[in-house]
């Protein structure tokens, strides 16, 4: 009866498979030549050497599972790894995008406080007001820091 457990399959089919292999018998020899040749057969003529066979233990089933168990979990710390660093990049480029318009923004609002020497302001009740000289040339200086400091 075979064993439910996948594991215990695999094993098994291994132990089939390889216990003909550690049995089989493989014979050497050189022909006339000097072409080295290996078979499962003797030659019919001329001397051979039977081979040993160096068979590998076979597996202990928990050091395969836990063998692949690190390997899986190295798989997905790889691909959370690369999930991290695509989301770190995209958070990058919308911040440079989003840098960029304040750039861009920044840079029209100084050419319009350049352009013209009488700025008209709105207030936060709705009414407009004239910039003196002075607080016009004030904020031409905040608006350049800003431009220092979003256009780098």
């Amino acid at each position: 009866m075979i064993s439910q457990t996948p594991w215990k399959n695999l094993m098994l089919t291994l132990a089939l498979v390889s216990a003909p292999l550690a049995q089989a018998e493989v014979y050497r020899w050189v022909d006339e030549n000097g072409g080295v040749h290996f078979s499962q057969r003797p030659p019919q003529q001329g001397d051979y050497q039977e081979q040993k066979l160096r068979v590998a233990p076979p597996a202990d089933p928990e050091a395969a599972r836990a063998r692949v168990d690190k390997l899986i979990e190295r798989q997905k710390n790889a691909e959370e790894a690369k999930r991290q660093h695509q989301k770190e990049a995209a958070e990058a480029a919308k911040k440079r995008e989003i840098q960029q318009q304040n750039c861009n923004k920044a840079r029209q609002h100084l050419d319009g406080l350049l352009a013209r020497p009488r700025v008209l302001m709105r207030n936060p009740d709705g009414t407009m007001t004239r910039l003196s000289e002075e607080e016009r040339q004030a904020r031409i200086a905040e608006t350049r820091k800003r431009i220092e400091e979003f256009c780098q």
